[in-house]
């Protein structure tokens, strides 16, 4: 059930290549794998509400990471309200204990990141591969980084994962994936998260319709987080 709530700016950090990290306090706290819709600037533009992944969650809130040049930056100051609606989206399964999880993002690997506490909370190990520079001393230390060549890093730890969850932009991971197929993973272990435009989070306006090989299934309700295996991925 999605429901209208508040949050509030409490803390504003700068974390290194340009980004800063937005902490609120709010009753309405996604999921790990789910998202909620919010208008982070102070006007209508862009008119509709954007779809918002906590890069932290704790019981009585979270934070967002913001890069540079994101026009939310100007509004977004401790002591100001903002409305969210969700959560939406299936929350990811609960990571079992001692999973060694890993993590791909050629960008916005803070998506990812409350599986990676998930994981860690119950002594599994994380190793994050991204494909672009990221302030990597703002991440748990528990967590391995490796930056490079997405395709090429993923062969080295296919007799290691047990978990895998992977998020491209903006296009779908398609070259990962096929290095994934020549590593031998199994697609039973990998789960993809697509970001669709997600408007509504109701599945009412369609907008979010991901090809699968069962048919079209909507993002905002069924996803946004879908195992590999029922994905029709496209070049």
């Amino acid at each position: 059930m999605l429901r209208l709530a508040s949050a509030r700016c409490t803390h504003v950090e700068a974390i290194g290549h340009g980004r800063v990290r937005v902490n609120f306090d709010s009753k309405l706290t996604p999921a790990p794998g789910q998202f909620a819709l919010a208008r982070l600037a102070a006007t209508h533009d862009p008119y509709l509400p954007q779809t918002v992944f906590p890069a932290q969650i704790w019981p009585d809130g979270f934070a967002l990471e913001l890069p540079a040049g994101d026009p939310a930056r100007l509004h977004l100051n401790p002591g100001v309200d903002i409305v969210l609606f969700g959560p939406a989206g299936k929350r990811a399964p609960q990571i079992a204990a001692g999973t060694n999880l890993l993590l791909l993002a050629n960008a916005r690997p803070e998506r990812l990141l409350p599986l990676a506490m998930q994981a860690i909370g119950s002594a599994g190990a994380v190793t994050l591969l991204l494909g672009r520079p990221y302030p990597v001393e703002a991440l748990d230390p528990e967590i391995e980084v490796r930056v490079g060549h997405l395709p090429t890093l993923v062969a080295e730890y296919v007799d290691w994962a047990e978990g895998v969850y992977i998020y491209t932009e903006p296009q779908q991971p398609t070259e990962i994936v096929k290095a994934m197929r020549a590593a031998g993973f199994d697609e039973a272990q990998v789960s993809v998260l697509l970001t669709p435009p997600m408007p509504c989070g109701t599945g009412a306006c369609q907008a979010c319709a991901v090809r699968t090989r069962r048919g079209w299934k909507l993002a905002c309700r069924e996803g946004p987080l879908f195992p590999l295996a029922e994905l029709s991925l496209t070049d």
